[in-house]
């Protein structure tokens, strides 16, 4: 395609020739003949762009012989220029051929495998475009992406394996295959489900693309299980979540769990509507027994069979957003392990964590040389959270988080929290909410009730402690444990916030000076 521009003021004898009535305009010819679609409205770069290419697209399928009605294919999004293309379409439940053209017969007899992750289109999954139609066709997606967002959509095409194929298109290698899908601009993501295309539109991450998917209906955070199959999932994952939905739940009830699942986002969501679980996990108010009403949560711990925690659906807000946040917080209560090994940045997401919970840190290991010693310590430690946990399942206000740390690899972290490696090992109470930090100083290693009493005390008020951080993280923190818009501001652009302490307090003494009256300014001393 080439694009010419007319000065009409200077060559207005070869505007009259083309009958050009007023301008800006924009003409469009196919092989030296004018065409009549000028465009009149929209002369915005999207509109333009999108004007240019789909008279490009026409005008090769004239010359190639082809028509409309049997090669168009649904519209892709623009968004920001790029050299990779991602796919996600949804997995066909049984093998399947389809085509958004007249298919040959070699196309006809493709059939439709799960893609096992983020694949390239041009390689053996699929190799061409017969494979990719097949993809595209009754249940199909298709979608470039943004290089840089590569990782992102592979973490993504991990999570909805199974349930969503995802496909990704070079556009600068393969330019004809993103031309003949009427791609714009890229990246962008459209979702084909039973022909039906769907673009997305909004920010760039994991949780908002699932949320996405699952509005198609393409995806769920839901795992279906039955009661038979529950211990071999409890035994995959140190903490397990369950959904006992009773048969008398609403289907917004269900979505509303999804969406929470989704953004939670940390594994698998169990789910079930077996009556064997709901008589075995009965409601509190039930105890025994098998109801048609009254849907639950469940988390499990330690891979044990017995749930550590359970939340009653039917005590949650009667509004879906209000009841969705309930959920997500439980979720981000319940859903550390017992006892989880950190390094630096881990422990401070750890005691940053949005609830404000109390962390219990453990520093061990100062013998490299017995790893048995090591061992024998976090064991003991292990058994804290497991006895601490008893008390957690009677009072969630009592929830600690339980971390241990390798003094020997990260003994950069000792001088922060003021630990000497001598003392080694070495426990230590965090408050996050408040920078206090209370160190135990018992005279034996761990002895259970000694430590379990001591606990209880901090937890009480009854040990005083010290601080620790800087006071602009200990700022930072008290605005997090608000969890109002500003602490969520915090979160999001915390050099933007430390940038506008820095520009107020600056103002502080231009602003005294203009409220001091005038008359003190030319005050002299003689």
């Amino acid at each position: 395609m080439t694009l010419a521009r007319v000065n009409c003021l200077i060559s207005m004898d070869l505007c009259v020739q083309e009958q050009i009535g007023m301008y800006p305009q924009l003409s469009l010819y196919y092989d030296g003949v004018r065409v009549k679609s000028d465009v009149k409205d929209d002369f915005s770069l999207e509109g333009l762009s999108a004007y240019v290419d789909k008279a490009a697209h026409e005008y090769l399928l004239r010359k190639t012989g082809q028509s409309n009605a049997t090669q168009a294919a649904s519209s892709i999004a623009a968004s920001a220029p790029s050299s990779t293309a991602t796919s996600v379409s949804s997995t066909a439940s049984t093998s399947a051929a389809a085509s958004t053209a007249e298919p040959s017969s070699n196309t006809a007899e493709l059939s439709i495998a799960p893609l096992q992750g983020l694949t390239e289109f041009g390689t053996a999954a699929v190799p061409n475009e017969a494979v990719l139609e097949s993809y595209l066709g009754a249940e199909r997606g298709q979608g470039p992406s943004f290089v840089k967002c590569t990782s992102l959509f592979a973490k993504l095409a991990v999570s909805v394996k199974g349930q969503v194929n995802a496909i990704a298109v070079d556009c600068e290698k393969y330019s004809d295959v993103c031309m003949k899908y009427e791609v714009r601009g890229y990246p962008t993501l459209r979702v084909y489900n039973n022909g039906n295309v769907s673009h997305y539109q909004s920010v760039r991450t994991k949780q908002a693309m699932l949320s996405f998917l699952q509005e198609q209906g393409v995806y769920t955070s839901l795992h279906p299980i039955r009661a038979q199959e529950l211990d071999s999932e409890l035994s995959h994952a140190r903490v397990s979540f369950l959904y006992l939905s009773a048969p008398a739940a609403q289907a917004d009830e269900r979505n509303m769990v999804d969406l929470a699942g989704i953004e939670y986002d940390h594994g698998k969501l169990l789910y079930s509507t077996d009556p064997e679980l709901l008589r075995r996990f009965p409601a509190a108010s039930q105890k025994t027994g098998y109801s048609s009403i009254g849907s639950r949560l469940l988390v499990f711990k330690e891979y044990q069979s017995q749930p550590s925690a359970a939340l009653e659906l039917q005590t949650l807000s009667t509004n879906m957003q209000d009841a969705r946040d309930q959920v997500l917080q439980w979720f981000e209560r319940h859903g550390h392990e017992r006892l989880a090994q950190v390094d630096g940045d881990s422990l401070q997401k750890t005691l940053e964590n949005n609830l404000g919970q109390s962390v219990v840190l453990a520093v061990l290991g100062a013998d490299t040389n017995d790893a048995t010693a090591l061992s024998a310590q976090v064991d003991s430690v292990r058994q804290l959270a497991n006895s601490w946990s008893k008390k957690e399942a009677l009072n969630a206000d009592a929830a600690l988080r339980f971390v241990w740390l390798d003094a020997e690899r990260h003994q950069d972290l000792l001088e922060r929290y003021h630990v000497d490696i001598a003392q080694v090992p070495k426990l230590l109470y965090f408050r996050p909410t408040d920078h206090t930090v209370v160190p135990y100083d018992g005279s034996t290693w761990l002895e259970q009730s000694a430590v379990l009493a001591w606990l209880n005390r901090v937890q009480s008020g009854d040990v005083v402690g010290g601080r620790y951080g800087s006071m602009l993280d200990r700022t930072i923190s008290s605005v997090r444990s608000t969890g109002s818009e500003a602490g969520s501001l915090v979160q999001r652009h915390p050099l933007l916030v430390l940038l506008l302490v820095v520009v107020g307090l600056l103002m502080i003494p231009r602003v005294r000076r203009a409220i001091r009256p005038v008359a003190q300014g030319y005050r002299k001393l003689v």
